[in-house]
């Protein structure tokens, strides 16, 4: 798994809702500059911009049409962000 294929593979499903107009390469968004460089960040910095931009995935269900093994990512990134919570918790 590569920061390219994950971005490409999110940005390809958003294509697949009706309400998506696109970004475009020159789209910039706080934080993570231009969004055709997201990818160049690093996978972290591109599963954290999917996570927090891609609104439409997540709450219209078009993350089903995600590729498996970036919805694996996805789930194994929700499951490590649950047991840290839990961790931190027991310290409280």
């Amino acid at each position: 798994m590569n920061a390219n294929y994950l971005h490409n593979a999110c940005h390809e499903t958003m294509y697949e809702c009706p309400q998506f107009d696109g970004f475009e390469d020159d789209s910039f968004f706080d934080g993570y500059g231009k969004f055709g460089d997201i990818p160049k960040k690093g996978l972290f910095k591109t599963i954290q911009f999917w996570r927090e931009h891609g609104e439409l995935l997540w709450e219209d269900g078009y993350d089903d049409l995600l590729p498996d093994d970036v919805k694996q990512v996805f789930a194994n990134i929700d499951n490590v962000i649950d047991k840290a919570i839990k961790e931190y918790c027991k310290k409280l």
